[in-house]
């Protein structure tokens, strides 16, 4: 594969005899997945490939919401109960097309979408928002098959980074409940503060490469959003991943 290539990964299945727990695996030169299933159910069996993780990569940098961590569909419902108090129209397909930009400029977008450009205080809206996330909080939970290549990658001694459109408090909160912030390089956490412009410019991928200490070209990045993408790519990472591709990734639409 060449320089600045979107992955995509090939995985196999197969079936397993009903009545109880049993496991998969497969061996070659790369890490693999071991997997349990039980009555009957198959199997999606992934190996990390060098497709996936390259054999040359020093640094593997992800996104964290519906990368790294299943919290999609939370981040939905707080959006579309906030925006409904304020005639604001949010959907699905909305929240996947922008997912990856800071929040104030998705904000933006939906006044902006919603005919009510510099009809609601921000401020306002976000402290509602963020009620809504207290009242309703769910622990955020590692996407397994993300999960997999994460500890492949720490397991090979890679640098590992997160950038996020997120703010700081959310990221570290997400990362914690999924049982994996200690596997990260602390100061190479980078969340919406830490940059001027978000997704799909390449600043935050960027900056988590120079924090880890890695030439880009030698870096993989991950995401499942399409603005995050083309800031991996942006940022001259030597490949860029699609993890909503994954067997058993949860997608919101």
């Amino acid at each position: 594969q060449g320089c600045h290539s979107t992955i995509r990964p090939v995985t196999t299945s197969r079936q397993v005899r009903p009545g109880g727990p049993q496991l998969t695996h497969h061996t070659s030169h790369s890490f693999t997945k071991l997997q349990a299933t039980t009555m009957g159910v198959a199997v999606l069996e992934m190996e990390v490939t060098e497709a996936l993780l390259p054999v040359a990569a020093a640094a593997a940098i992800f996104d964290c919401d519906g990368t790294l961590v299943d919290s999609m569909g939370w981040h939905y419902r707080a959006w579309v109960n906030t925006c409904a108090k304020f005639g604001l129209t949010m959907t699905k397909e909305i929240l996947v097309e922008l997912a990856g930009k800071p929040v104030d400029e998705l904000f933006t977008i939906i006044c902006q979408r919603s005919g009510k450009t510099g009809q609601v205080d921000a401020k306002t809206f976000f402290t509602m928002r963020d009620q809504w996330y207290i009242d309703n909080h769910e622990l955020g939970q590692l996407i397994e098959p993300v999960g997999t290549i994460l500890r492949a990658a720490k397991a090979r001694g890679l640098r590992l980074g997160v950038v996020s459109g997120g703010n700081t408090d959310h990221v570290m909160q997400s990362l914690t409940e999924a049982g994996i912030l200690d596997l990260f390089d602390p100061t190479a956490i980078i969340c919406a503060e830490h940059v001027k412009h978000g997704k799909p410019a390449p600043e935050g991928f960027e900056l988590a490469a120079a924090r880890l200490g890695v030439l880009p070209s030698l870096c993989v990045g991950y995401e499942d959003a399409k603005m995050g993408m083309q800031a991996i790519h942006a940022a001259g990472f030597m490949r860029a991943v699609d993890v909503t591709v994954l067997p058993g990734y949860p997608h919101l639409v």
